[in-house]
């Protein structure tokens, strides 16, 4: 009843696509409704496929540590904001599933000049823009790679049709039943109003413009790092079209933190669409010739360590709303949700 009282969710339809609804219904029907919660946790499955994906495509051929490999799926297994979505009915795990398995297959495809492959990419982007809309903040990225790929013109224009058709149709299916129902394309009235106004949502509100980054320094302190590490060299795609994927987290978390900070409110979960580009990151990083290699692996192991409890902690403690980042909270002085 208070949901209704709210003016963002008493409407004809919801303001989120279906796709996860859709997932979910099959365990109504069962009668299970808590077993929706399996949606949730193959959506952290399908970001460790892209992340694989990603590392057996291009770096494990190319002479890579299976061991920097291994780490790297590990810690993905054990991330404390995956872990944390995918113990709950929330949709951002299917998201990133979705937008990582398209950005993911956007370099096997280039790679292979495969036009079923961009197809499958833009099949995966459109599902991911039915799950949530945010997915077109990232999706953009398969283009680029499309774009910087070598070959002629001709067949990178089957390339991009084979793309960006399949994701338009799904996409306009979308837009043009809730334009048909509203009278508009995007909603205006999801920013919290009135009858948001309780504890949760004003400390979410009242977090600063850097919170996602001292949240991935809480939450794997690898993650930005490697971000860090990788980012100088994303722009020499034309070398090393790999180091582009820093790309996707580098525009992502600026854009995020601006939205939260105009109207979401900052959620840890939010980060996640980010997530397993930035595990790709990592493992390009570790796979670098070690300069500091004493004291590195006794770092990694404790990032690791870090990560995989926290993670496992997420997964299994209940966390109303959010999951709470230790170094904002020592520092902040916030309440952790």
């Amino acid at each position: 009843e208070r949901l209704l009282d709210n003016p963002r969710y008493n409407r004809p339809l919801f303001y989120h696509p279906p796709l996860y609804v859709w997932l979910l219904t099959p365990f109504v029907w069962l009668g299970w409704p808590g077993g929706g919660v399996i949606v949730s946790l193959a959506g952290h499955v399908l970001c460790l496929l892209a992340i694989w994906i990603f590392i057996r495509e291009w770096c494990l051929a190319g002479g890579h540590s299976p061991r920097v490999a291994a780490i790297c799926l590990l810690a993905a297994a054990f991330d404390p904001i995956l872990c944390s979505i995918s113990a709950r009915l929330w949709m951002d795990n299917v998201l990133t599933g979705l937008v990582s398995l398209s950005i993911c297959l956007a370099f096997v495809a280039a790679k292979k000049h495969s036009v079923a492959l961009w197809t499958v990419c833009g099949v995966l982007g459109g599902l991911a823009c039915v799950t949530k809309l945010s997915a077109v903040v990232v999706l953009w990225f398969p283009v680029l790679v499309l774009a910087v790929q070598p070959g002629p013109l001709r067949t990178k224009v089957k390339a991009f049709f084979a793309l960006v058709i399949p994701m338009a149709a799904i996409v306009g299916a979308w837009l043009g039943y809730f334009y048909h129902v509203y009278g508009v394309f995007l909603p205006d009235w999801v920013a919290p109003g009135p009858a948001d106004d309780n504890a949760f949502i004003r400390m979410i509100q009242s977090r600063p413009f850097h919170y996602y980054l001292v949240a991935l320094l809480s939450f794997q302190p690898l993650l930005l790092l490697a971000l860090v590490g990788i980012l100088p060299k994303a722009f020499r795609w034309r070398k090393d079209l790999l180091m582009a994927i820093a790309l996707v987290p580098a525009c992502f978390l600026p854009f995020i933190s601006w939205m939260s900070a105009r109207e979401l409110g900052f959620m840890s979960r939010h980060l996640a669409i980010a997530i397993p580009s930035l595990y790709c990151c990592l493992f390009l990083w570790l796979g670098r010739p070690a300069r500091w290699a004493g004291w590195k692996r006794l770092f990694v192991q404790a990032c690791l360590a870090l990560g995989i409890v926290q993670g496992i902690l997420f997964q299994t403690v209940a966390c109303h709303g959010d999951i709470p980042a230790f170094l904002y909270e020592l520092f902040g002085g916030a309440p952790g949700g």
